[in-house]
């Protein structure tokens, strides 16, 4: 099943994520921020798919009519996860299934080969364990001072024992519930199409360090 609309490559760079919550996130954070305008959003299927799908992805729309013409550069930007060595093995993986593209060292390090896309993978949070919901577990503490309630629960569920990643989803579809009445099934994919009131805030100083990032993105390219 494809995404909500066609996939579409009409501008330079490309930016794949691993579901829907993180493409709907950066979408929200290029409007509020005023970045990214280069950069189309994708992420591998409707019902996300995550970075063992990267691969497919990319090897399928790679040979699209448009994604030839436009596409200079391909942002990968997966979770750290418990293990953020093996997690970026798992993406270079992921590239060399595609077949290519060159294949980054490190991350935030442009891989290029003559007559293909730059490639740069960005993990997440920058130089620590976990995923986009921990990223944003400051900013939502900050709007909703629930962290030491959330503390004290955790300490007495099965949670407690849990990555730091897997504890994260959890802590945030807890603080997502608890404040919206009228929808407390609605998770963190779904929060962004709620009122602003119910949405994360993203001018918190904890999405600088992603915000400077995509601001410098054509130099680390260029250069």
């Amino acid at each position: 099943m494809s995404f909500e609309e066609p996939e579409r490559f009409e501008k330079p760079w490309v930016l794949l994520c691993e579901g829907v919550g993180d493409k709907r996130f950066y979408q929200h954070l290029f409007a509020e921020r005023q970045v990214g305008e280069f950069f189309s959003l994708h992420c591998p299927s409707r019902n996300g798919g995550g970075r063992s799908e990267f691969g497919r992805f990319l090897d399928t729309h790679s040979a699209d009519e448009t994604f030839i013409a436009n596409v200079k550069a391909v942002l990968i930007i997966s979770d750290n996860d418990s293990d953020p060595a093996a997690s970026f093995k798992e993406v270079q993986d992921e590239l060399k299934k595609a077949g290519g593209f060159p294949i980054p060292i490190s991350e935030r390090t442009p891989a290029k080969e003559n007559g293909k896309p730059t490639v740069v993978v960005m993990m997440i949070p920058f130089n620590a364990e976990g995923n986009l919901e921990s990223l944003c577990l400051a900013s939502a503490y900050h709007k909703w001072p629930l962290k030491e309630a959330l503390d004290d629960f955790v300490k007495k569920t099965p949670a407690d024992e849990w990555p730091i990643g897997k504890q994260a989803k959890m802590r945030m579809q807890t603080i997502l519930a608890a404040n919206n009445k009228k929808r407390p099934d609605t998770g963190f994919a779904g929060h962004w199409q709620s009122h602003e009131s119910l949405r994360i805030p993203l001018d918190h100083n904890s999405f600088d360090d992603l915000v400077n990032f995509f601001s410098d993105f054509k130099s680390l390219i260029e250069s």
